[in-house]
C-alpha cells in the first residue's frame, strides 16, 4: 500500500502520476492554471517491486521533490511519481507498506 496526502494549502501542489518510465520532471500537464484530475487507471494484476525507491530534488533549492515507485505484472513495468511543488514551507508525508511492514516513508 502506497499512502501520500495531498491536501493541499496555498502555495503548493502534491499531486501523482504513472508513466512507462522514470521521470525526473514533473509534466506540465500539472501547472497549477490546468487542475484537471485524470480518471484513475485501472491495476488489477499490477504489484509493487519492493526493491526500487527513487527520489528525485527537481527544484533549484529542494522544494520541488518527486518520489518514484515501480509496479510490475509479468514483464511488463510502470512508475508511479508522487511529487510536491512548493515554496518550500510545505511537506507532504508518505508511507509505502507491505502486509503492514514499513517498506518506505518519507516526506515531500
Amino acid at each position: 500500500m502506497l499512502g501520500y496526502d495531498i491536501d493541499q494549502q496555498c502555495c503548493e501542489q502534491a499531486d501523482w502520476f504513472i508513466a512507462s518510465r522514470p521521470n525526473k520532471k514533473i509534466p506540465s500537464r500539472f501547472n497549477r492554471s490546468n487542475q484537471k484530475k485524470a480518471p484513475t487507471p485501472n491495476l488489477t494484476g499490477w504489484r509493487f517491486d519492493t526493491k526500487y525507491f527513487k527520489q528525485v530534488q527537481v527544484g533549484t533549492y529542494g522544494d520541488d521533490n518527486i518520489a518514484i515507485f515501480r509496479i510490475v505484472r509479468g514483464k511488463k513495468k510502470k512508475y508511479i511519481h508522487i511529487f510536491n511543488c512548493h515554496n518550500g514551507y510545505y511537506g507532504h508525508g508518505f508511507e509505502f507498506k507491505v502486509g503492514g511492514d514499513m517498506v518506505k516513508e518519507g516526506c515531500l
